[in-house]
């Protein structure tokens, strides 16, 4: 007698049969997913988007929007605040004195635009970005979704 197949073995069976997507089409904006995923962590969890995750432009994206909610909480303590523009990047810098820490973070606008938007909303003082708006903030967001028609 032939048993029914397990769960995990129809999900195993169902990704062999499944036609290879080609991967060059599916990866996202790496500056993008960087705002989002600073803005909002929780919307791409790696367990729900296991291959998105699995691609190396992921696995950066991930680790510089920690960095980034990293600064921002140093910003609520920072003390000597400094925003240079340099080349077309912006150079933050701050300090910590209560332990002794200094910090340079080199920032993109985009990245820029995503700290002082959570800075703002959290109520945080921080230098003015040059060319930040919040209709920069959105078109960035705008290219993650490939194509698709939003709302406005």
């Amino acid at each position: 007698m032939m048993r029914a197949a397990t769960r995990c073995q129809r999900l195993s069976m169902m990704t062999m049969t499944e036609p290879s997507r080609n991967r060059a089409s599916s990866v996202p904006d790496e500056e993008a997913l960087v705002v989002a995923m600073t803005i909002a962590p929780s919307a791409y969890s790696r367990n729900r988007m296991f291959d998105l995750f699995s691609l190396p432009t992921a696995k950066r994206a991930k680790a510089r929007a920690a960095a980034l909610r990293g600064v921002v909480r140093h910003l609520a303590r920072a003390e000597a605040v400094s925003l240079k523009q340099r080349s077309g990047l912006l150079e933050l810098s701050y300090e910590l004195p209560r332990v002794h820490y200094v910090r340079t973070m080199t920032l993109s606008v985009a990245e820029a635009t995503a700290v002082n938007y959570l800075a703002t909303r959290l109520e945080i003082d921080c230098p003015e970005i040059p060319g930040s708006s919040p209709e920069l903030l959105s078109s960035i967001l705008a290219r993650l979704a490939g194509g698709l028609r939003l709302l406005s």
